[in-house]
C-alpha cells in the first residue's frame, strides 16, 4: 500500500509488514514492523499539519511522526494505491482539522 500527499510518499509492504516513509533505505532505523491482527484488513489513521504528519498502523500498534518534506505547501491531492496486491478501502473518513487558537492573525491566508 503507497500513501501519497503532497511530496510525501509512505509505503507499507503486506508481505512482510513493515512500513517506511520512503527517505531512506529499508535498512535504516525509519523502518517499522506492524503487528497485525491477522483480519486481512489493514487499520490506517493519518493526520497531516502542515509541518509534519503523524501515520497510526493497526489501531495505534504502530506510529510514525514524520516532517512533511514540502514545508506545509497545499497537498492538492491525496492517493491511496497498492503495489503489488489487491485491496479495497472498507471505510474512509476525511476531517479538516480546525484552527485551534483563539486569537488566529487576521492577515493569514490558509491554502485549504
Amino acid at each position: 500500500m503507497i500513501i501519497d500527499f503532497g511530496s510525501n510518499s509512505l509505503r507499507y509492504d503486506l508481505v512482510s509488514k513493515t512500513m517506511s516513509d520512503g527517505t531512506k533505505p529499508k535498512k535504516d532505523i525509519n523502518i517499522l514492523e506492524v503487528f497485525d491482527k491477522e483480519d486481512g484488513a489493514i487499520d490506517v489513521r493519518l493526520l497531516i499539519d502542515e509541518p509534519c504528519y503523524e501515520l497510526f498502523l493497526e489501531n495505534g500498534s504502530v506510529y510514525n511522526l514524520g516532517q512533511r518534506l514540502d514545508s506545509g505547501e497545499p497537498l492538492g491531492s491525496i492517493r491511496i494505491s497498492m503495489e503489488g496486491a489487491k485491496g479495497a478501502i472498507e471505510h474512509l473518513v476525511i476531517h479538516k482539522m480546525k484552527f485551534i487558537w483563539k486569537d488566529a492573525p487576521k492577515n493569514v491566508v490558509y491554502p485549504y
